[in-house]
């Protein structure tokens, strides 16, 4: 199950640390299901990230 916009805020508000907001997006990333390489445009890229990203 995803959790909600708001869970996740909640949850990354209590979060001091850069290091542990890293892991906690990571997790998040981890349990979504693969990225469709149809949707993986230039146009959904994120420009500037050093990993490949699309949303």
């Amino acid at each position: 199950m995803t959790p909600s916009i708001q869970t996740i805020r909640d949850d990354f508000s209590l979060l001091d640390e850069w290091e542990d907001r890293y892991r906690y997006v990571i997790e998040l990333g981890e349990g979504l299901p693969p990225f469709p390489e149809a949707e993986r445009t230039a146009a959904n890229k994120v420009p500037g990230c050093v990993s490949q990203v699309w949303l």
